[in-house]
């Protein structure tokens, strides 16, 4: 904020010096022109200053606009992602994490057909992950969609979602056959591979 206050006070001092600047190059125009007709002198470099001066002042005011838009866009994608870990933490999806932290520590050594055998006996276990996964796929879009800050969200589920994503990789092959549909947990997929790298 200190730097945006900083480039205001810039501003209306560009705009002091340039009505300043003017007012002493008409006033030594007007009185050291050898010409007789001073004032049509004159005159002109008082115009060519105020345009110069309000084309100054309006180039920094547009870079201001786009600075605390940038700034204010910036705030709300961390906003958004604030709200996404707080979401997180929310008594519900609290029951969830822990559901799905105990299924996730149980699969952990097993191979990949071995945990979706796993989970399809137990529909209550599916509902837990993919309710996880739906989540996460949510996260994904809105990172995708460059809704929410993305350094915040990795610095704080990275690795949550590579152990998910490793976990259960075959059990979203499996819904997406069974749903046949591609596009199943698909964003979730590209963000873990993009958070891989």
């Amino acid at each position: 904020m200190d730097t945006l206050r900083f480039q205001v006070q810039i501003k209306f001092g560009v705009l002091i010096a340039g009505v300043f600047l003017t007012a002493v190059t008409a006033f030594l125009v007007y009185h050291y022109q050898p010409v007789s007709p001073a004032v049509p002198i004159t005159l002109q470099i008082v115009g060519s200053g105020i345009a110069l001066t309000a084309l100054c002042y309006a180039a920094m005011t547009l870079h201001f606009n786009v600075k605390l838009n940038s700034l204010r866009i910036l705030n709300e994608k961390k906003k958004f992602a604030s709200d996404l870990i707080t979401e997180w933490h929310k008594p519900d999806m609290a029951k969830l994490t822990v559901a799905a932290s105990e299924i996730t520590t149980k699969v952990k050594d097993l191979e990949p057909k071995q945990v979706l055998a796993y989970l399809k006996k137990d529909p209550a276990k599916q509902m837990a992950i993919a309710t996880m996964l739906n989540y996460f796929e949510k996260m994904a879009l809105v990172i995708h969609e460059d809704l929410a800050d993305e350094p915040m969200l990795k610095d704080y589920f990275k690795g949550i979602v590579q152990r998910y994503y490793h976990a259960f990789i075959e059990f979203i092959r499996y819904k997406r056959k069974e749903l046949t549909n591609e596009a199943i947990f698909e964003r979730f997929e590209q963000l873990a591979h993009n958070w891989m790298k």
